[in-house]
């Protein structure tokens, strides 16, 4: 073990895991969380030596110095020395957690499932013989917890933006900044609709491509799309070639439609320039952030319970 040990040749991803798992383990040891865990330099080195072999000063100090500038770490100089702590980025975490579903989910599937694309609801793990007798209830478990996810983003829309209207307050009158909240509404309705498709498309052809792989290529040539997807920026014709392939409705009827909406929507322009006039460039940043959040959990929201 030794001669391996002296022998062993250090990556720097290897020895950032190694360095991580310190962290852990000594969380373990004292029963703390790890981001409560400080450890010097030297702590570091001694742990990761004593339980994989010896490490050079250089490569640790390349590793360290990486993670701390992918925030992983934090650097706290006290004194004539520095404290590390372990600070794992909330992305990072949700990355992992999500990981870990897929896995879970992935393994479930295994022994049965139920599921309604169309009402959004999905179990997985239900032997097949349990599947019938579940069911009726599984399934009004699942619309009710829609309901309850639709109830809390509804209330997040409508919170986000009365706060952005409010932004106005003491600069426009009140039933000005009542005509800025229906604009808001009409603007980020189509584009969320937009999107969530885009979003339950993608899953809904994934689905399909996982059980018949050439199957979306063959929907397009059937359907009469190839050719058709614009290369540039889109263009109401060309959305409306596109979209009333995709429906299968008459091009001239999603037009009328199309440009109809287009409409309603211009309506609202005025009152949201004059709104957008009188913030400021970091206010409308904010705005423009707050709202893009908004669209992109509309898209994207998915949850997992687990009994």
């Amino acid at each position: 073990m030794e001669a391996s040990n002296r022998m062993r040749t250090w990556t720097v991803p290897r020895l950032q895991n190694s360095v991580k798992a310190t962290f852990f383990g000594k969380a373990v040891e004292l029963g703390k969380s790890e981001d409560e865990i400080a450890l010097r330099y030297s702590d570091l080195k001694g742990a990761v030596s004593a339980a994989e072999g010896p490490v050079a000063d250089r490569t640790l100090s390349r590793a360290l110095a990486d993670l701390v500038s992918r925030g992983q770490l934090h650097r706290q100089p006290r004194g004539r020395e520095v404290l590390y702590r372990l600070t794992i980025p909330r992305a990072e975490k949700v990355v992992a957690f999500a990981k870990s579903d897929g896995d879970a989910i992935r393994s479930a599937a295994q022994v049965g499932g139920i599921a309604n694309f169309d009402e959004g609801w999905a179990y997985y793990g239900v032997p097949d013989l349990l599947a019938d007798r579940l069911r009726g209830r599984l399934r009004r478990a699942g619309i009710a917890h829609r309901k309850a996810l639709d109830g809390v983003v509804d209330r997040v829309v409508d919170e986000t933006l009365r706060s952005v209207v409010q932004r106005g307050r003491g600069k426009l009158a009140r039933e000005v900044l009542r005509k800025v909240e229906e604009g808001l509404y009409a603007v980020l309705e189509p584009e969320a609709i937009g999107w969530l498709a885009i979003a339950r498309g993608q899953i809904f052809w994934n689905n399909i491509e996982t059980m018949i792989p050439g199957a979306l290529a063959a929907w397009r040539r059937a359907v009469g799309l190839e050719g058709l997807i614009p290369t540039g920026p889109p263009t109401v014709e060309s959305m409306v070639q596109v979209w009333s392939k995709i429906l299968q409705v008459p091009a001239e009827e999603f037009r009328k439609a199309l440009e109809r909406e287009l409409r309603r929507i211009e309506r609202h322009r005025p009152v949201l320039d004059r709104f957008f006039s009188i913030l400021s460039s970091e206010e409308r940043d904010m705005v423009m952030r707050d709202l893009n959040s908004l669209i992109v959990l509309l898209a994207n929201l998915t949850a997992v319970t687990r009994p």
